[in-house]
């Protein structure tokens, strides 16, 4: 038991003692949670307003409505939260193309002219009946910008459809409510009032904690066990211990690490 604990008691001082494990006990965990927490923080990071430039070439004023819609939505609840896109519409009816061309030739530039569009939104009567609108940008890599402009365009797109079909006002407002479905976990026939999200959350970073323990842990025994064999060690400590108890006691003094 004695030579047990004098390989636990090795292994474990030979490594807490090095300069790596100091730094990496308190460096891993900040570069664990900044690399979760970063594409976040880049994600919600509020910009100036996206300049968008509308071609409608619709019939009915259908993408005047869509143009309002657009310059309508706002960063935040609040009444005077500033606007999230600046647009611009023009007609295109009959010159798609050349209007399109146009205007793509100013998106983009590192040196534009001031007020130079961020995207450009081509609307026409066969895109608000099939949902399929097309929008050409320098932002189409942002999956906030592209999932706020989804946002805004769905129920506007939603509700000329309705519209077409003559549904009355209180008809259109009705069908454009959002779906919320709050879920919440049952465990052994009991709410627990953990959602859903909450739920897959505390699983996943769980599963990934005892992976990473168990890689590190795993190739911090091989490396022990390798360093004894390189060292011709291993030879001079089997005169004194079994190998039973010497892979026992660099098992727990690196688990002890770990």
């Amino acid at each position: 038991m004695t030579k047990l604990l004098a390989i636990v008691r090795r292994e474990y001082l030979e490594r807490v003692r090095t300069r790596s494990f100091i730094i990496g006990t308190f460096l891993v965990p900040l570069l664990m949670g900044g690399f979760a927490y970063l594409p976040q923080l880049l994600m919600r990071r509020e910009t100036g307003a996206r300049r968008i430039v509308v071609l409608d070439a619709t019939t009915g004023g259908q993408g005047e409505r869509i143009a309002r819609a657009l310059a309508a939505a706002r960063r935040g609840d609040a009444p005077d939260a500033p606007a999230r896109f600046v647009v611009e519409r023009q007609e295109a009816a009959g010159r798609i193309e050349p209007l399109r061309d146009s205007v793509v030739g100013l998106i983009g530039l590192r040196q534009g002219p001031a007020g130079a569009p961020d995207g450009l939104l081509v609307l026409t009567d066969e895109a608000i009946a099939t949902g399929k609108v097309t929008y050409l940008g320098s932002n189409v890599t942002s999956i906030r910008d592209m999932r706020v402009l989804d946002q805004v365009l769905e129920p506007a797109l939603r509700r000329e459809r309705l519209q077409r079909q003559g549904a009355t006002p209180a008809i259109v407002e009705a069908a454009a409510l959002p779906l919320e479905l709050e879920a919440v976990k049952v465990t052994e026939g009991r709410l627990t009032g953990q959602s859903a999200e909450a739920s897959f959350w505390v699983a996943y970073v769980v599963n990934l904690v005892m992976y990473l323990a168990l890689l590190v842990y795993g190739l911090q025994v091989m490396g022990a066990v390798v360093e004894e064999k390189t060292n011709r060690i291993v030879e001079v400590l089997i005169s004194s211990v079994t190998p039973f108890q010497l892979l026992l006691g660099k098992v727990i003094g690196v688990g002890a690490v770990g």
